[in-house]
């Protein structure tokens, strides 16, 4: 398997929420990324600034900013905002890959962005952690990766992340 991992956002901002992360399971599971010094997956845009990271700074910025984090959780997003190795795709919706993620992935309300995290993780032949199981329709979107030459390419929930990429 690779060593790239690409991390949904909701993974980072359920880390907060104790109703999401529960028994701190996402701690857990990111400090076991970070033992196993993943490389973190990013877009580089089409013209655009990268969804990726731009959703990151929209989404956990306020967090990050509040003061109210503790310095293990500022430590984790270190590790993969700043510290991991990184794997960069350019997107191209135009092509086969692009145009599969999109048909996969329109109908069921993913929003752009989703779109990108899936892209990219089936270019870098990359599992992808989200807790968003509606968006990221898994058997849709492992069909596609695999018709598209990728073949680790896996969707997971932060809890079956947890039994599959740390075991």
């Amino acid at each position: 398997m690779p060593n790239n991992i690409t991390i949904d956002t909701n993974v980072f901002v359920h880390l907060f929420n104790p109703f999401q992360n529960r028994n701190g399971h996402i701690d857990d599971l990111l400090q076991g990324l970070v033992r196993q010094s993943r490389v973190t997956c990013y877009d580089v845009g089409e013209g655009k600034p990268d969804r990726i990271e731009s959703e990151y700074l929209h989404q956990l910025g306020p967090i990050i900013k509040s003061g109210k984090t503790e310095r293990i959780r500022i430590e984790l997003f270190r590790y993969f905002f700043v510290i991991s190795k990184k794997c960069y795709v350019q997107l191209n919706f135009a092509s086969m890959l692009g145009v599969a993620i999109r048909r996969a992935m329109t109908p069921v309300g993913a929003e752009p962005s989703d779109h990108a995290f899936a892209y990219v993780a089936c270019w870098a032949d990359s599992p992808l952690i989200t807790n968003n199981t509606v968006h990221f329709p898994r058997n849709t979107l492992c069909a596609c990766a695999r018709r598209h030459g990728s073949h680790t390419t896996d969707f997971y929930t932060t809890q079956n992340a947890i039994g599959a990429l740390l075991a």
